[in-house]
């Protein structure tokens, strides 16, 4: 019986072309396709939308909570865990995109962030 052949997916036909390349040269062996997961960092700079002075809480107003957004959000929150920040949405239901189940508060809450609807900001924030 013969061996079966694994025919891999690549993400672009530029890296199918590369493969090919691997293979001619009988490189094969000692590459292997997208076979690893490295963490990285990106550094930015973050503008708080307004700081509770007595708390140093970050108050942050949000309309849209889009990939980059949240990204950013995820970041900040991650290099600043000693920092309470609460996300203040115009909409908390929304969806973070088109047919996602996902709402703001959802993604919200499952990233450990406060959050309130409708721009009113909790009194505990403030405290």
């Amino acid at each position: 019986m013969p061996k079966k052949r694994t025919v891999k997916k690549f993400r672009s036909k530029f890296e199918k072309l590369v493969h090919e390349n691997l293979q001619e040269m009988k490189a094969g062996s000692l590459v292997s396709y997208e076979s690893e997961k490295i963490p990285y960092t990106l550094e930015g700079k973050y503008i708080p939308d307004w700081v509770v002075k007595k708390t140093g809480t970050i108050l942050e107003a949000k309309g849209k909570l889009d990939y980059e957004t949240r990204r950013k959000m995820l970041a900040v929150r991650d290099a600043h865990p000693d920092r309470r920040i609460c996300l203040v949405f115009m909409r908390a239901n929304n969806k973070l995109y088109k047919g996602s189940k996902t709402t703001y508060a959802d993604w919200a809450q499952a990233n450990g962030f406060d959050w309130s609807d409708g721009g009113k900001i909790k009194k505990e924030w403030l405290r």
